[in-house]
């Protein structure tokens, strides 16, 4: 009987396994075990933390120990599935031109799916490391929890919020008054418990910006070059693209005053990401436009991103999945509430993303681990 394969859900720069309370995989872990299990493989699977904000190589080394510590010593294989920054972590363990203490751990591994990684950087990086940067960061991390907990506001609350998104051309700028005013609003009604793990990741940013400067595009032009892919392991992403900000977005979302405020970030966001330039992104190959064109109709451009990454930032070997998704509807923050347990969106940017989207993107991610062997999917992009 083969060892149960030991499948890791490695997060990305929020590096939390919960933050107040909510895990950072949202019903994920069972869907994909139940998925692995219908294609005959037994395995279980695991969700890590990470160090928030520390170097790519710092957070490599501290998943390859967090691995060591909880594999069985049976052998097993291991199969990486790294979300966002996760994806880059993952790579730098793997390679086997980095890490040396790692090459006993690294025979082990059989394949990595990154998911919404920015390969080639992303420009938000550039906004992050600024102290308007690193409050807005203060501020998505408040809304998720907020959204979560407190769909339900008193009306008092909601029409102050109301008021708030008055102040459009504020948040859509994301100017630093505007980004404290709502996040001063929004905290006010959460216990201290809830928003300390929130204030204790702002410190971590502001102490350490190791990680915000490697993703800025111009660090990741050599990464490919220092980080080398391993010959036995097995390579894959998962691409996501939203829709970019629309009136009709707007209009769809609602009169949800917690998703409008997202909504109105989300705008800003997807304008710094389309500043990237398009030459520090990846050019696809025939096998990837393929994948492109099927979902989107054709390969996007330079500015197409998830709300946090560019699309053509996200590719990197086979391409087994594309969605029309943001950045956190595929880690289960999307709008689908008819489910049980409901799934909550993070930032409201009105993709669409569903309960059956969700399902089929990691029926791909569980089928591609499924598979034997060593493909043409081990090279590079």
């Amino acid at each position: 009987m083969s060892p149960t394969a030991q499948v890791f859900l490695v997060p990305g720069f929020f590096g939390f396994q919960t933050i107040a309370g909510l895990p950072y995989f949202t019903g994920v872990k069972s869907l994909l075990r139940d998925r692995l299990a219908e294609l005959g493989l037994a395995a279980r699977v695991h969700a890590l933390d990470t160090l928030p904000t520390a170097s790519i190589e710092s957070r490599a080394r501290y998943l390859g120990r967090r691995i060591s510590e909880m594999v069985p010593a049976d052998g097993s294989p291991i199969h990486l599935v790294g979300h966002s920054t996760g994806g880059l972590d993952a790579r730098v363990l793997l390679s086997p031109t980095t890490l040396p203490e790692l090459a006993p751990l690294r025979g082990r591994m059989r394949s990595l799916i990154s998911v919404s990684t920015p390969h080639h950087g992303t420009p938000l990086a550039d906004y992050l490391v600024r102290l308007e940067g690193q409050k807005l960061l203060r501020l998505i991390s408040l809304l998720s929890v907020h959204g979560l907990r407190f769909a339900g506001r008193p009306l008092a609350t909601t029409m102050t919020l109301g008021r708030l998104v008055t102040h459009i051309d504020e948040l859509i700028t994301l100017r630093e008054p505007a980004l404290d005013r709502v996040y001063s609003l929004l905290a006010d009604p959460l216990s201290r418990e809830r928003v300390r793990p929130i204030e204790e990741f702002f410190s971590d940013v502001r102490a350490d910006q190791s990680l915000l400067r490697q993703l800025r595009p111009r660090a990741m032009a050599g990464f490919d070059q220092r980080v080398r892919q391993n010959p036995d392991v097995r390579y894959a992403s998962v691409l996501t693209r939203a829709r970019p900000p629309r009136l009709r977005g707007t209009i769809e979302i609602g009169m949800n005053p917690i998703a409008q405020l997202s909504h109105l970030i989300y705008q800003g966001l997807y304008r710094l990401c389309a500043t990237q330039d398009p030459a520090s992104q990846a050019t696809p190959d025939e096998a990837q436009r393929r994948e492109l064109i099927e979902t989107y109709g054709k390969v996007p451009d330079s500015r197409a991103s998830d709300g946090l990454v560019p699309t053509r930032s996200q590719i990197h070997a086979s391409v087994i999945h594309v969605a029309r998704a943001d950045h956190h509807d595929v880690i289960g923050y999307f709008d689908d509430r008819s489910h049980d347990p409901p799934h909550i969106d993070w930032v409201a940017t009105g993709c669409g993303f569903r309960r059956p989207d969700f399902e089929r993107l990691w029926a791909d991610v569980a089928g591609f681990i499924a598979r034997r062997g060593v493909g043409s999917s081990s090279a590079g992009a």
